[in-house]
């Protein structure tokens, strides 16, 4: 009894084995948890890579229509980058490898989403291959750019970035049915 006539409350705390069990349940949880996570890591960083390039392209179109001039974006198959230019000046240059570890241009055999066979990873022609987008929004001609992890190389972990004349970007998944 203290001085007043009440009980002593004990003060209570959590035994070792108490802490021991929690300790061993955060262990099973992050065992199940960890290869999930590395699982979907690619796929996150390789639907990252494709919206950074399609928000690129409408970036690149959106200021040509603004400022009334071509922006001409250049794609570097080797390097793996891509470089936004205003007339000859660059306004933005991305890796794509920096930006999105594992995550380079590439394909898969198989059709595009149009039916026609793929046969390389940027069809945009030129050397390095490029497209330019006129005050009009139009780009000067239609292509594709193919996505995809380093490893784990799977039908489901690739994505297609489309440009049509109009100046209309699109970004396709492709599935076990398709291109989505």
């Amino acid at each position: 009894m203290n001085g007043t006539g009440a009980p002593m409350k004990k003060n209570r705390g959590f035994t070792l084995l108490e802490l021991m069990v929690v300790i061993g349940i955060f262990g099973i949880m992050a065992a199940v948890a960890v290869p999930n996570y590395l699982a979907w890591l690619p796929k996150y960083r390789l639907n990252g890579a494709a919206r950074t390039l399609s928000s690129d392209l409408y970036l690149a179109r959106m200021r040509s229509v603004a400022e009334n001039r071509s922006f001409t974006v250049t794609f570097d198959v080797d390097e793996n980058s891509y470089t936004i230019y205003n007339d000859k000046t660059p306004v933005k240059t991305v890796d794509i490898g920096g930006m999105f570890k594992g995550i380079a241009y590439g394909y898969l055999p198989g059709k595009s989403s149009s039916g026609k066979t793929i046969t390389k990873p940027i069809t945009f022609s030129g050397k390095p291959p490029k497209l330019a987008f006129k005050p009009s929004g139009m780009s000067n001609k239609s292509g594709s750019i193919y996505l995809m992890p380093l490893k784990n190389q799977r039908i489901a972990l690739q994505r297609l970035v489309t440009v049509l004349i109009t100046g209309r970007i699109r970004v396709y998944g492709r599935g076990d049915e398709g291109w989505r």
